[in-house]
């Protein structure tokens, strides 16, 4: 604590000795010059940031509100193409149809065989007319 104030007083006595002279007063008011231009551009440069963080930030807010919307329409798109294909499924009475028949791995009679069931068929006949 000592020290600091110690501190202080020379730097007062130093300014008074230094205003005593022209060259000092001169001196003086320069130092007193750039401390108040660098104090102005730190100001500036503070409003110049906040005035770009406020941009950013309704930048921001504008793109979370278009991606909400987005995602809502989405959503409702999707809902409205599920309800679609659940009426067509009503409407044609095939709610429980297994992929595999809707497919449709029959012939054009109606008659689904499955492949497997077609090659054997086909090596017992080959096996008999050996």
């Amino acid at each position: 604590m000592a020290n600091f104030i110690v501190t202080v007083i020379l730097l007062v006595i130093s300014i008074f000795v230094i205003s005593l002279f022209p060259v000092g007063k001169e001196f003086i008011g320069n130092i007193i010059d750039s401390i108040t231009e660098k104090r102005d551009n730190v100001v500036e440069e503070y409003e110049r940031v906040k005035d770009e963080v406020e941009d950013i930030t309704e930048t921001v807010v504008e793109a979370k509100e278009t991606i909400e919307n987005t995602v809502e329409t989405v959503g409702n798109a999707v809902d409205t193409a599920s309800d679609a294909l659940d009426k067509v499924n009503e409407f044609l009475g095939d709610e429980d149809i297994p992929l595999d028949d809707e497919i449709g791995t029959g012939d054009a009679t109606g008659d689904s065989t499955d492949a497997d069931e077609v090659v054997e068929d086909e090596d017992a006949e080959n096996t008999e007319e050996e």
